[in-house]
């Protein structure tokens, strides 16, 4: 069995706060470069109970051997996730992967006038 290749992680376990913005951010590890690599990193927001997609990073540099990813959206209260979905081609072979922080509850002390 051949070793993973490429590894994904969120810099921390959910969406961080500097007030104006809410972000996160991921990083992508390549042990052998992909022929093709694109990461999407997106902050969702709960809005009428569904997870709706915020902001949205669209990244297709190959990761040699690591690539860094951020995502920032206006700060609003609510329920926020960094969501990250990874696909490509190695060796002639599709990946696609799709993973996702913890949720993270933003108070509107957090955003003042979110």
């Amino acid at each position: 069995m051949a070793a993973k290749s490429c590894g994904l992680e969120f810099t921390f376990s959910r969406p961080s706060v500097l007030a104006p913005v809410i972000f996160g951010d991921a990083k992508a590890e390549c042990d052998i470069p992909p022929e093709s690599h694109t990461m999407e990193l997106t902050l969702d927001r709960v809005v009428n109970g569904s997870w709706i997609p915020q902001a949205l990073t669209v990244d297709s540099a190959i990761p040699v051997p690591t690539r860094t990813y951020h995502v920032s959206a206006e700060c609003v209260a609510g329920d926020w996730r960094i969501r990250a979905r990874v696909y490509g081609s190695l060796t002639n072979r599709p990946f696609d992967f799709t993973d996702h922080t913890a949720t993270r509850t933003v108070s509107t002390r957090e955003c003042p006038g979110g």
